[in-house]
């Protein structure tokens, strides 16, 4: 299994992610914890450092509360599901998976809060592959019980990050990150440079039928409830400064974004439109997705159940694909066998939503109005 995971399709930023997602975890699980010893207001600070020289190295350390001997050899048996999957280590492959992704030789040392000994393990991928090797040396060694941290060491990296790349991931990661890092519980340092999000000014102007009026904060509060489990809230606005790069939502999952990070906003036709219009350069927001799917690399492809519910992405049950959204001008309506179908129809200043029996209308400027009825074409006000 170890071999085929170097051919997963993942993004630079993405794999990562996988070693931040598995200290955020740490971290939080064991807060109160870590704070008895450290003292209130202990961040998590997760280090990652990259060597360009032939062979390239990458590091990533953090101060979370490491891997405890009771978790031990799930930890690095693939695809061993952690007893609890309500966090950001949910599927038992995120360090193994990136880990294998990124190098053929990777070593990872941890030392758990409260134990006394640290552990250190290497895995040799070819080597392992070659001379089917199923058990590998720990090496510990006696470290003082207050001591925590996990340091993963990626040797002759395959995906080597250099000039723009580099960027893109600090840009990438610090987006995906924004959620914890602006409520004060992440610190990210990239080659020593902090990683700091910046929140997008709103635009600020009168209505164009009030020209005259008072400014108006172009920012929307959404929220949506589908039923079974399923709700979407967060925000719609527009930026103050046009950005092809920037603009576009981001859709978030357990306080994290798993699509709409950097320069790659979720940007559904449907709602956007063309590249050269104003509001593909300037519609902005963020959606926290509560009970959704989402696919092991945790990137917002693939997951067969609650996308279907998002602006211009119905998808089939049980099937891991997109589908092309409604042409403009079209309803939601959902094709037999398929989820119920949300689309956004943007005009100046109107958005309007069809999701199965539920139809919502509502205003850029006025408070949301809901209004559910049995028929897919019927119009709320």
């Amino acid at each position: 299994m170890l071999a085929v995971l170097r051919h997963l399709n993942y993004r630079p930023w993405f794999a990562l992610g996988e070693f931040v997602d598995n200290a955020v975890q740490s971290f939080t699980k064991h807060r109160a914890a870590l704070e008895k010893i450290e003292g209130k207001g202990l961040k998590l600070r997760v280090d990652i450092d990259i060597d360009t020289a032939s062979p390239a190295r990458l590091s990533i350390r953090d101060n979370a509360a490491g891997i405890f001997e009771s978790e031990y050899a799930r930890a690095f048996r693939p695809a061993a599901l952690p007893p609890d999957r309500t966090g950001l280590a949910e599927f038992g492959m995120g360090m193994k998976s990136a880990a294998c992704w990124f190098a053929p030789q990777w070593t990872v040392r941890t030392k758990a809060l409260g134990e006394n000994v640290s552990r250190t393990i290497h895995f040799d991928i070819d080597n392992i592959i070659d001379d089917d090797i199923e058990e590998l040396k720990i090496r510990e060694k006696t470290e003082k019980a207050n001591a925590h941290y996990t340091e993963v060491i990626l040797e002759d990296i395959f995906h080597v990050p250099v000039g723009r790349t580099v960027a893109k991931l600090k840009e990438h990661l610090t987006d995906i990150y924004r959620g914890f890092i602006r409520d004060g519980l992440l610190e990210t340092r990239f080659n020593g440079e902090p990683l700091v999000y910046r929140e997008p000014k709103v635009f600020k102007a009168p209505h164009y039928k009030e020209k005259s009026g008072a400014d108006r904060v172009w920012r929307k509060t959404i929220e949506f409830d589908f039923g079974e489990g399923l709700s979407v809230h967060g925000f719609a606005a527009l930026r103050e400064t046009a950005s092809v790069a920037k603009a576009g939502f981001s859709l978030f999952r357990r306080g994290r974004v798993i699509q709409g990070s950097g320069d790659e906003g979720y940007r559904p036709a449907y709602v956007f439109g063309n590249p050269n219009s104003y509001r593909y350069q300037r519609l902005f927001g963020e959606l926290h997705l509560e009970g959704f799917e989402v696919s092991h690399t945790k990137d917002g492809n693939g997951a067969p159940r609650g996308l279907a519910h998002l602006p211009g992405s119905p998808v089939r049950q049980g099937t891991p694909h997109f589908y092309n959204s409604p042409a403009a001008g079209e309803r939601g309506h959902s094709p037999p066998g398929h989820m119920a179908c949300v689309v956004f129809k943007v005009s100046t200043g109107v958005t309007e939503s069809s999701a199965g029996d539920l139809t919502v209308r509502f205003d850029l400027t006025s408070p949301i109005r809901y209004h559910k009825c049995h028929k897919v074409s019927c119009r709320g006000r």
